[in-house]
C-alpha cells in the first residue's frame, strides 16, 4: 500500500533545502531575475523600433525612376579619312533593306579657327531618311560623310535615330574631332605568292579571315617601308610636353574591278606589323588593292596607289 505521508515529508525536506541554498548563495535568484528582465527590455525595444520603422514608411512611394529609352544604335566615332570626315556605328539590329519611316537627325556644332576659346556654335542638321543614299552600310555599321570645312580646328556632332515624326528611339550620342593631321606620303606596296608550305606559320602572323569553306588557295603576301608617326602629351601640372614616337599602323582595303571601294578594310584591326597576308582562291578575277596610314588617333590617310594583283596559275 503506497504511503502518502512519506512522499509530504520528502517534498517538505526538499523545499527547505532549496530555500537554504537560496539564503546561503541569494546572487544565483537575483543574477536570473536581472538577466530575464534586460532579455525582456532589449526585446521590447527592438519590437518598437520595427515598428515605427514601418509606420515612418507606410503611404510612402520610392523615388521615380528615369525614363531609360533603348539605345538603337552604338560605338559612335567621328574621324578623318583623307580630306574627308567620316562618321560611323553600329546598328544594334539588322538594317532593313527599304525605308521603314526612320530617320537620323545630325547636328553639326563648330569653333571658327580663330577664336580657340568659343562655345562650340549649331552650324548645320542634317535629317535624312534611313537607310537612303545618304548613308553608306556594311552590315551593321552605318557611315555618314559630313560637309566640312578644313580650316576648322573643331568639330563636335550629336547623332540622333529618330521615327519619322520627331521621336527618339534612343539618347543622344556625341562624338569629337579636333583638327586635321598631315600624314607622310605613302610608300610603294609590294607584294609576292607565298608557297602552301607557309600555311603552319600563318597564326603568328596578321593575316585575312580565311573562310572554313574555301579548300584551293594561293596565299599573297604584302609589305611596306613603316613611318614614324610623332605624338605630344602634355602634362598641365608640370607646364611639359613630352614626344613620343610610334609607327603609323596601316589598313589594307580589296575589291572587285568594277565595285566601289568598302569602308571596311581586310584586316580585322590596324596592322602594327610592315606586312599582311591575303588569299586568293583561282577562277577569281584580278583584285585591286590600296592602303592608308593609321595614326594613334584611328584617323586615315589618303589612299595610296591602286595595285592590281591577278591569281597564277598553280604551279
Amino acid at each position: 500500500m503506497f504511503n502518502f505521508e512519506g512522499v509530504k515529508v520528502l517534498q517538505a525536506i526538499k523545499a527547505a533545502r532549496i530555500e537554504k541554498s537560496s539564503r546561503n548563495f541569494p546572487f544565483i535568484h537575483i543574477r536570473e531575475f536581472q538577466l530575464s528582465i534586460k532579455t525582456k527590455h532589449l526585446f521590447l525595444i527592438g519590437m518598437l523600433s520595427i515598428g515605427l520603422i514601418f509606420l515612418n514608411s507606410c503611404g510612402r512611394r520610392t523615388p521615380p525612376r528615369p525614363n531609360i529609352v533603348k539605345t538603337s544604335f552604338q560605338h559612335l566615332k567621328v574621324i578623318q579619312r583623307g580630306e574627308q570626315l567620316r562618321l560611323f556605328w553600329e546598328m544594334k539590329k539588322a538594317i532593313p533593306e527599304t525605308g521603314n519611316s526612320e530617320q537620323f537627325k545630325i547636328e553639326e556644332l563648330q569653333v571658327e579657327p580663330d577664336c580657340t576659346n568659343c562655345i562650340p556654335q549649331l552650324s548645320k542638321v542634317y535629317i535624312a531618311p534611313f537607310p537612303s543614299e545618304h548613308f553608306i552600310i556594311s552590315g551593321k555599321q552605318v557611315f555618314f560623310y559630313p560637309a566640312i570645312r578644313k580650316d576648322l580646328k573643331f568639330y563636335l556632332y550629336k547623332v540622333m535615330h529618330q521615327s519619322e515624326d520627331g521621336e527618339n528611339f534612343n539618347n543622344p550620342q556625341v562624338a569629337n574631332f579636333r583638327g586635321f593631321v598631315d600624314f607622310p606620303e605613302m610608300p610603294p606596296l609590294q607584294w609576292h605568292w607565298l608557297p602552301k608550305s607557309s600555311l603552319p606559320e600563318l597564326p603568328k602572323f596578321p593575316v585575312a579571315a580565311l573562310p572554313s569553306s574555301v579548300k584551293n588557295f594561293r596565299l599573297l603576301r604584302f609589305s611596306w617601308k613603316p613611318q614614324q608617326e610623332k605624338i605630344e602629351f602634355y602634362f598641365p601640372n608640370r607646364d611639359e610636353v613630352v614626344q613620343r614616337k610610334l609607327f603609323y599602323r596601316v589598313n589594307l582595303y580589296k575589291k572587285n574591278q568594277g565595285d566601289a571601294w568598302p569602308e571596311t578594310p581586310i584586316n580585322r584591326k590596324p596592322i602594327a606589323e610592315n606586312f599582311f597576308i591575303d588569299y586568293q582562291v583561282p577562277g577569281e578575277k584580278a583584285f585591286l588593292y590600296q592602303m592608308r596610314w593609321v595614326d594613334s588617333r584611328g584617323n586615315e590617310s589618303g589612299a595610296s596607289s591602286t595595285y592590281v594583283i591577278s591569281l597564277k596559275p598553280n604551279p
